[in-house]
């Protein structure tokens, strides 16, 4: 939610947006640590702690309701977090088409870059984050129909868990990411430079291709 609103404000002060990033991006990560603790805070306060624990992915059973509702608020945080991106990727494309300075259109063309990785990522995160609770429902219900034994349930329900793999992958999905897009920006660059340049023949195609490349 954090990035959504990072995301919104460069649509919204463009133009501005770059005088002020550095105090909202130390400010939406200290706003989204509280968070976290809060949320952790919430879901385990009042347990002792007293009866054996065995896995970390498997909250306390005084307070496992608790887990519960946290595992799917976050699944809905998710799709709003991808509907929203969704939303704010189709506004960057609109602005796009808009009359603007070419440093302004410009940051236009690197908002509506950095929209398009973060709404891959949102894919992403809501498949990673709606495969856990669906897969810890499931265990569970057959769990307490004593139809898997106990290590075999502990052993699908870490398997389930792949946050830690995405965590682990998610910088190499931006770089690849980020690499395939100045590649297309260079395959058009070059298209450009390799197109007849000379005459009226030569500056119609010139501002056809110009006009394409600020569009998209």
């Amino acid at each position: 939610m954090t990035m959504i609103f990072e995301r919104s404000m460069a649509i919204f002060l463009v133009g501005r947006y770059e005088k002020f990033t550095k105090k909202m991006g130390n400010f939406l990560v200290i706003l989204a640590v509280l968070i976290s603790a809060c949320e952790c805070t919430w879901a385990l306060s009042g347990t002792n702690f007293q009866a054996q624990q065995l896995s970390v992915l498997i909250g306390p059973t005084t307070k496992g309701n608790r887990t519960e509702i946290l595992n799917y608020f976050l699944v809905v945080v998710h799709v709003a977090g991808l509907l929203a991106m969704a939303f704010i990727y189709i506004i960057h494309r609109r602005h796009q088409r808009l009359d603007q300075t070419l440093s302004v259109r410009f940051q236009i063309c690197e908002n509506q870059t950095s929209s398009r990785l973060l709404f891959t990522l949102s894919i992403l995160h809501l498949t990673i984050y709606s495969i856990y609770p669906i897969v810890l429902w499931y265990l569970q219900n057959e769990f307490s129909q004593n139809a898997i034994p106990i290590n075999l349930y502990l052993f699908y329900i870490n398997v389930a868990y792949l946050v830690t793999i995405y965590t682990f992958i998610l910088p190499l999905i931006t770089v690849i990411f980020l690499k395939k897009t100045r590649q297309i920006r260079r395959s058009k660059i070059h298209s450009m430079i390799e197109m007849k340049t000379s005459g009226d023949e030569g500056w119609t195609t010139y501002s056809t291709q110009l006009q394409k490349q600020w569009s998209n």
